[in-house]
């Protein structure tokens, strides 16, 4: 079944990765959870398949040290 959003897989993935079956004790703890997993993991220094399997910091960083190369030229 295919969520109208297309929000399964993210939220399986963050099933599995963050709340490992699981519980929060209140809502700020949940959304504390939440904001340092995508901040802090998620967004960060997961491998992503839309970057070639890099994270984004290092899908980033060889960017532009490409440009800076282009515009020494």
């Amino acid at each position: 079944m295919q969520s109208l959003f297309g929000w399964d897989r993210p939220c399986g993935r963050l099933k599995a990765e963050l709340l490992e079956d699981g519980c929060f004790m209140n809502l700020q703890d949940a959304h504390d959870e939440l904001f340092n997993y995508i901040e802090g993991y998620y967004n960060v220094r997961r491998l992503h398949s839309g970057l070639g399997y890099r994270s984004p910091i290092d899908f980033e960083n060889q960017f532009y040290q490409t440009v800076q190369l282009n515009s020494q030229k």
